[in-house]
């Protein structure tokens, strides 16, 4: 029980220990953290664009198999 009560009193000194201890912003991190934050909304819009076009090129060619298949179930059944 002593180990765990020890092992748990280091563990929040070090977690204490980076969080309260200062840092030194830099103008070229904070210029980094903008250029991030100003990618985001363009990532985005180029992520859904290309999922759309993933996905209507998925259905077009499953769409032409799936027309083909139904086209043959109907005739195997129609035919008998």
């Amino acid at each position: 029980m002593k180990k765990y009560i020890i092992g748990g009193v280091i563990v929040i000194l070090v977690v204490g220990y980076f969080i309260l201890s200062p840092k030194k912003a830099e103008a070229s991190d904070i210029n980094d953290v903008i250029n991030t934050v100003e990618a985001v909304p363009t990532k985005v819009v180029n992520f859904v664009s290309n999922e759309v076009d993933k996905t209507k090129e998925f259905q077009k060619a499953n769409w032409v198999e799936m027309k083909f298949k139904w086209k043959g179930f109907k005739e195997k059944f129609l035919s008998e």
